[in-house]
């Protein structure tokens, strides 16, 4: 209600869980994150971002803050940059442009190093900032990453859910029209099987 951005609990919350429950709990990396990460400078409705996050940790820890600050660097450096599994699913924060494509395929993915990757312009940048959800990249990007369903977040749904084009699948879980997605992974899945797994968080 003070308008101080406690956003910090949540980071806390998911490492908690990471160590509690480490082969549970993949955590994927999102795109503030990854920019305070690189130091980039993000805003939002006239507000900086990065600053607020640190203006709350300069509350919350004093003096030692920018000692837990690193250990958050550390933690988001960690995190998977998506998960890709067997039967065809490939889920991340978001997906490339189609011009952004270029560097960009699995195998980049599997073996980047945290220089590689935690750069300010590059594969991982396009993938985690962009929002193209035309039939055109998404089936491109789809077949660099061999994915028949691409699962993302990182786009405000009205309805918790958006289903843009035959590849991919929006979820959004932030507010009282979230939505999540339990999956079976020894089977096949299409985009419109994946749909049937889809629920509400609160109903």
């Amino acid at each position: 209600m003070d308008d101080v951005c406690r956003s910090y609990r949540l980071v806390e919350v998911a490492a908690q869980l990471k160590c509690a429950y480490p082969k549970q709990v993949h955590i994927l990396l999102g795109n503030h994150e990854f920019a305070e990460c690189v130091g980039l400078e993000i805003g939002k409705r006239g507000r900086g971002l990065n600053e607020a996050f640190a203006e709350g940790l300069r509350g919350a820890y004093g003096e030692g803050w920018e000692e837990v600050m690193d250990a958050y660097r550390e933690f988001w450096q960690s995190c998977p940059l998506a998960v890709n599994t067997s039967n065809g699913l490939f889920v991340s924060h978001s997906t490339p442009r189609l011009d952004h494509l270029n560097g960009l395929t699995l195998d980049y993915l599997q073996t980047a190093t945290v220089a590689e990757a935690f750069r300010r312009e590059g594969p991982v940048s396009a993938m985690l900032w962009d929002r193209d959800y035309s039939p055109e990249s998404a089936e491109a990007f789809a077949a660099r990453v061999h994915a028949e369903v691409l699962i993302v977040g990182h786009t405000a749904c009205t309805d918790g859910m958006l289903v843009p084009n035959s590849r991919h699948i929006i979820l959004d879980s932030k507010d009282l029209e979230g939505r999540y997605v339990l999956l079976p992974l020894d089977r096949e899945l299409d985009q419109r099987r994946v749909l049937a797994y889809v629920h509400r968080l609160y109903r």
